[in-house]
């Protein structure tokens, strides 16, 4: 079964008060139609306190942890609400919408306050710390039974690493890290750093490049539990907590080297809005017709004879 949680806001027609619900509510309703469609769940309640969503649901078919990921990485797309879309997207589907001061703290719903519009606030957003999937295996041996999968940052931007449970301790990269003071040694910062230059090109730099390399890593990752399952029922106990510690220091370790090259591979990439490779000239990106016809690009200076 899943149990979706947290929140986001939403507003038709401005002015008007902002309803606090869909803070919430609207990305409960998501999850679950996500995991279950067939319950035709309606994406609009009428309180705080709506009973329209159950405590848990099952799910249509059966998750694996990838599926768990790809819930967390959700701007609500293809649906009436996606973020990737229209003219506060820009040109290049930017799903961020930061907050401003006329919106005060996104948890404010002060009925003394006058409202004058929202965004959506989608399952993956900006601001996040960290996310976390934790997986129970109960077909595994004892000390690979629990398991946490653990992304720094925005999860759609993030890469989901494996630590057990039992493990011994935690890498230091993983660890530390300041929101006020960029470490280049902080694993926080390494995706943080990425995730931000992302929106230089958000559709492009994702698709074509976070996340094939996020899922590789992944996917690594989760074909290497087996083998070290079977490694740790065949040794010694005085061994095994030292195993699974190795194990999620050395994957993370990969992780980590392997963002901070892709970073400064995009650094270079897409460096003053061009598609820069090596051993060919810079390609022009430019912005597509359907943003530049809601711009003033048309009446710009297609003449200089005089009128």
């Amino acid at each position: 079964r899943v149990q979706a949680g947290s929140s986001g806001l939403a507003t038709r027609g401005q002015p008007r008060r902002v309803h606090p619900p869909y803070y919430s509510l609207r990305r409960i309703w998501r999850t679950m139609d996500r995991v279950n469609p067939d319950l035709g769940l309606s994406p609009w309640v009428k309180d705080t306190y709506s009973r329209d969503y159950a405590f848990s649901i099952p799910p249509k078919d059966k998750l694996a942890v990838t599926d768990v990921f790809s819930l967390y990485r959700d701007h609500y797309e293809g649906t009436q609400f996606d973020l990737t879309k229209g003219v506060a997207a820009g040109p290049y589907g930017d799903p961020h919408r930061f907050v401003g001061p006329y919106d005060g703290n996104q948890n404010n719903v002060d009925k003394g306050k006058k409202f004058y519009g929202a965004w959506e606030r989608a399952i993956s957003v900006f601001y996040q710390g960290y996310t976390f999937v934790c997986q129970a295996r109960p077909n595994a041996p004892d000390m690979t039974k629990g398991l946490v999968w653990f992304g720094p940052d925005v999860s759609y931007t993030t890469v989901f690493t494996p630590f057990f449970a039992k493990a011994g301790q935690l890498p230091e990269s993983y660890q530390t890290g300041s929101p006020q003071k960029f470490d280049p040694a902080s694993a926080w910062w390494a995706f943080d750093l990425l995730a931000n230059w992302s929106r230089l090109n958000f559709r492009r730099m994702t698709r074509v490049d976070i996340q094939p390399a996020q899922k590789a890593l992944e996917a690594e990752a989760l074909a290497a539990i087996p083998a070290l399952d079977k490694a740790v029922a065949n040794s010694p106990e005085a061994e095994r907590q030292r195993m699974i510690t190795e194990f999620g220091d050395k994957n993370s370790a990969k992780v980590l080297s392997a963002w901070k090259d892709l970073t400064c591979t995009l650094f270079a990439k897409y460096s003053d809005g061009y598609i820069n490779l090596p051993g060919s000239e810079a390609k022009a990106i430019g912005y597509p017709a359907s943003w530049l016809n809601a711009t003033d690009y048309g009446d710009g200076p297609t003449t200089y004879d005089m009128k």
